[in-house]
């Protein structure tokens, strides 16, 4: 990831010039030893540095990265972190995890926008041969395609993305448990969302749970619209209307927002009807 960011390339290279020039002076200092004394010395300099330089532009990667992720899961603004991630993905080498992850992250902020579409576009395809090395990659695309196929309404695709990402579950049960339960929790919550939108009936206690107890702002946005959807299929309108007032209130800048707001305006119509 640090290839990302002009931050973290600057300390690469910033570090790198620091050793190059501490090599310079360790070649001019040991003149009068034997040359290969000399040439150990300056390796070892340039080879620490090296080190350094890997790390700290690491270290640094991670707290830019951290920052621009606050943006869209604290501020609650995906316009503004698409505009300043939009050109990360690109950065990356294509054929590593860090640019399948990018362009994941990438897509959470089209998403959260409301452009399902853009976002499933901007997921590294299925059939991206890194997703056959790593589980875990697999999980990520099929639990982001599922909730953006419902976010669209393509109720198609979001069965066919939930089939495939019950499958990750199981497979990944016996070798990587705790992402099995990690995953399964988007599981269940995708098939609840999926039935609130036919109109079936939802877990709502375990909704609530979710909604109170959520990690992070959008996944309980998540559960707090799929609630709200469910009263309002019920008819249950103080409910609704609970559920639609923590969305406006906490959706910030995202599409949960616009959406609870539209919600509110048709109950208040029928209501004066």
């Amino acid at each position: 990831m640090t290839q990302g960011f002009w931050q973290s390339r600057l300390a690469f290279w910033g570090t790198m010039a620091a050793a190059l020039v501490l090599a310079v002076l360790i070649w001019f200092r040991d003149q009068s030893y034997p040359i290969y004394l000399s040439a150990i010395s300056t390796v070892a300099a340039l080879a620490v540095g090296y080190i350094a330089a890997r790390l700290l532009s690491s270290v640094v990667a991670n707290q830019v990265q951290t920052k621009l992720l606050g943006i869209l899961h604290v501020d609650m603004d995906p316009k503004l972190f698409v505009e300043r991630y939009r050109d990360v993905p690109e950065r990356l080498r294509h054929d590593s995890a860090s640019y399948i992850i990018a362009r994941a992250y990438l897509a959470d902020g089209y998403a959260a926008d409301g452009d399902f579409r853009k976002a499933m576009e901007t997921l590294c395809p299925p059939d991206d041969p890194a997703y056959a090395k790593d589980i875990a990659l697999r999980g990520l695309y099929y639990n982001n395609y599922s909730r953006y196929c419902l976010g669209d309404g393509d109720m198609e695709g979001a069965a066919k993305a939930i089939g495939s990402l019950s499958q990750v579950v199981e497979a990944a049960r016996a070798s990587k448990p705790a992402l099995s339960r990690n995953l399964a929790e988007s599981l269940r919550l995708h098939r609840n969302q999926a039935a609130c939108i036919t109109g079936e009936p939802v877990e709502a206690e375990w909704l609530k749970e979710q909604c109170d107890h959520a990690q992070y702002l959008l996944r309980r946005m998540d559960a707090a619209q799929a609630l709200a959807q469910d009263a309002m299929n019920r008819g249950d309108t103080p409910t609704a209307r609970e559920y639609l007032h923590i969305l406006q209130r906490e959706g910030g800048r995202t599409y949960f927002s616009r959406w609870a707001s539209r919600q509110e305006n048709r109950l208040g119509a029928a209501a004066g009807r």
